[in-house]
């Protein structure tokens, strides 16, 4: 509880206080990810779902 109490104090999502760009991949992306307006975010998100969704 206290981590989401924390990420609500400072006004945003709890993966953010979790995530290291300089660690991992998918950390760096969700770093670019935080820094886009949310248009953005959701047309990425729209297309990482198409991609995800192919064999």
């Amino acid at each position: 509880m206290t981590i989401f109490r924390v990420a609500q104090g400072l006004d945003l999502p709890p993966l953010y206080l979790f995530t290291f760009a300089d660690e991992d991949e998918r950390a760096r992306v969700a770093e670019l990810l935080r820094k886009l307006p949310p248009r953005e975010v959701t047309k990425v998100r729209r297309e990482l779902a198409k991609r995800a969704t192919r064999p």
